[in-house]
């Protein structure tokens, strides 16, 4: 239909300068591209570059834990701060955050 008879496909519509100028089979060897332009830059001798972690970002636990921090208020625990410490230690886990709270006098 349009563009290459031999039913190629032309894809120098897809080029972002415009289209490529054709090849010519006649061409010298001189007028491409030599096999070093395409190898990768010579390694450095320097430090490798590590990637830096993250900064550390502060957990906000009175958010974090705020659920279990109603149900401990509920309950009749009402110092606030040391919930909080129970369940930052208990990892949120509100039944270890009681026995921290209130420590179970038979176990030892």
């Amino acid at each position: 239909m349009f563009g290459n008879p031999f039913g190629a496909p032309n894809y120098n519509f897809m080029q972002p300068n415009g289209p490529l100028p054709p090849l010519s089979p006649f061409a010298s060897p001189s007028s491409f591209a030599s096999p070093s332009s395409f190898a990768s830059p010579p390694l450095s001798t320097t430090t490798p570059i590590v990637p830096t972690p993250p900064p550390h970002v502060e957990e906000n636990y009175e958010v974090k834990f705020a659920s279990q921090m109603a149900e401990l208020l509920e309950m009749g625990f009402t110092d606030k701060t040391a919930n909080l410490a129970a369940l930052i230690e208990a990892d949120g886990n509100l039944d270890k955050a009681i026995t921290i709270l209130f420590p179970d006098p038979n176990e030892q």
